[in-house]
């Protein structure tokens, strides 16, 4: 969709429900959401939720794996949605290619991720790989719900983040009618917009598997406007994973004589392992991480060990307080706005803000302070996990009967969570 052929402000007429899903694309895991009434009920059915990874890989005979089956292929990309619309020589490209597991090359001063499948090697703009991911979300979605899905609510940062995502959304088949910033969205899917009352104010901690962010939005006249935002784009659970493995690996040396941190299959399968255990720590004092996998020597690796919570908190406490920089960042800049005076929620968003090191010091860093868990929805609690809840929130803010529909403004006013969030409407 070209520029010229839309414009700013809400749609004449609300879209009949179930004709819009909510797309969140994310470096490791995407997500979707929306309703599936059938024609002419405009009741509020239940909202579908469905995650994938964000990965895609290219086979030798030349198929497309998306998703589940293509995280733990050898070849398979991730992370790329930090690659969107950048220049090849811009910082942030030089560090995110220290720590991709695939080639990125220069194509005209942009950004290209190398790809190899069908016997030949290509390259290709990241928005087109991330078109895969959101025409397979888009595929899943239509089997939820009673019509095909029209178009997506990406979220993202930046002007050149947005055109690319939408042209992602473009090539998959979808019209963007909507630009949601992502605290925004996370703060209507926990019910604030409903509870907050007026210049309220909201921490919204974003732990993901690739970046994490601290924003404080401000809730007036029915409008979340952003008073301060800041984020590591390379900082989340991939890194708590790499902790991990990096700590069974010199286990696995000294106990093995093996090292696997160059064999790239042995240590694929380790990380794997070492998400899992980290996944399990969120809810239990000890974890397993087992390892049985074909070496490139041509040899066999079995090994078994035991993570303790505290081993992990350990292995990443310097991880752990960058996420609490982040926090106290956003917080010191917010003090210095006018009126400001304390935050009255906080939520976490994210898959890595389930892991209790983390909630525990953003808690002690608000004296106490609980972080919200719950979405409000026609007088019933509902529970948001947190990889969902930025999904969830487009979601709703999809529903044509929704409060606030049209950018949730009161008195004329916009919604603009960040200068992104915009209402799109074809002419």
């Amino acid at each position: 969709m070209m520029v010229d052929t839309i414009r700013y402000g809400p749609p004449r007429m609300p879209h009949r429900l179930g004709t819009v899903i909510a797309v969140d694309l994310g470096n490791t895991n995407s997500c979707v959401a929306g309703y599936g009434a059938t024609a002419g009920d405009e009741t509020a059915p239940p909202m579908f939720r469905l995650c994938i990874p964000t990965s895609v890989a290219f086979t030798g005979d030349g198929a497309v794996l998306v998703g589940e089956a293509a995280k733990n292929h050898p070849a398979a990309i991730s992370g790329f949605k930090r690659l969107l619309e950048t220049r090849f020589d811009s910082p942030e490209v030089r560090r995110a290619a220290e720590h991709l597991p695939y080639k990125i090359v220069d194509w005209c001063s942009r950004t290209h991720i190398e790809v190899n499948g069908g016997g030949a090697a290509r390259s290709m703009y990241a928005a087109d790989v991330a078109s895969m991911v959101i025409a397979e979300l888009k595929a899943r979605a239509a089997g939820r719900r009673s019509t095909t899905p029209s178009s997506p609510s990406p979220t993202t940062s930046r002007t050149a983040h947005v055109e690319a995502a939408m042209n992602a959304a473009r090539m998959a088949g979808l019209m963007t009618v909507r630009i949601i910033d992502e605290p925004t969205a996370a703060a209507v899917s926990h019910g604030l917009h409903h509870r907050l009352r007026d210049r309220g104010n909201v921490l919204v901690l974003h732990v993901g598997g690739g970046t994490s962010a601290a924003t404080v939005l401000t809730y007036e006249n029915a409008v979340f406007e952003a008073l301060a935002s800041h984020h590591d784009l390379h900082l989340g659970g991939d890194d708590f994973d790499g902790r991990i493995a990096n700590h069974f690996t010199q286990l696995i040396k000294h106990s093995h004589g093996v090292d696997i941190a160059d064999d790239d299959l042995a240590f694929t399968n380790l990380k794997s392992q070492c998400e899992l255990a980290k996944k399990t720590l969120s809810s239990q004092a000890t974890a397993q991480v087992n390892l049985h996998t074909n070496l490139a020597n041509g040899g066999v690796l079995s090994f078994s060990g035991s993570l303790t919570r505290a081993q992990f908190e350990e292995l990443n406490h310097d991880l752990f307080q960058k996420v609490i920089s982040l926090v106290d960042t956003a917080m010191a800049e917010t003090k210095r706005a006018a009126g400001f005076d304390v935050i009255d929620e906080v939520v976490l968003v994210g898959g890595s803000a389930r892991i209790p090191r983390i909630r525990e010091l953003v808690k002690n860093y608000f004296d106490g302070k609980d972080a919200t868990a719950a979405s409000i929805g026609g007088g019933e609690a509902v529970v948001v996990e947190p990889e969902e809840a930025v999904v969830h929130g487009g979601g709703l803010l999809s529903h044509p009967m929704e409060d606030g529909y049209h950018c949730m403004g009161a008195g004329g006013r916009r919604q603009i969570g960040s200068p992104m969030d915009r209402c799109y409407h074809e002419i």
